[in-house]
């Protein structure tokens, strides 16, 4: 779906503050986000060969599970702070 280029769904939020490696097929701002936090693997939309793939190559290999869930973790703790957050939303509310 096209509105997915261009939002950032929670749940993968959810699993990269949980610490847990990240398998997207959203194509858009939400996988630049996991790519360069290296949170996890990205697959091509509606690839079910690709998606079965990244699974298998994630579970087959513990270290690469927690080289991404740490990453994804750090990134989040950095980038996504609540409060920066919640500021930056302030100032956009407050020119309204």
């Amino acid at each position: 779906m096209p509105l997915f280029g261009t939002t950032y769904p929670n749940k993968e939020f959810d699993y990269m503050v949980a610490g847990r490696p990240v398998v997207l097929a959203i194509d858009g701002v939400i996988s630049a986000v996991v790519e360069e936090a290296g949170a996890g693997m990205f697959v091509e939309p509606g690839s079910a060969q690709a998606m079965a793939s990244s699974v298998l190559c994630s579970a087959r290999d513990p270290r690469l599970r927690k080289q991404h869930g740490c990453a994804g973790l750090a990134y989040v703790e950095v980038r996504f702070r609540r409060a920066d957050q919640g500021a930056a939303l302030g100032e956009v509310v407050g020119k309204g």
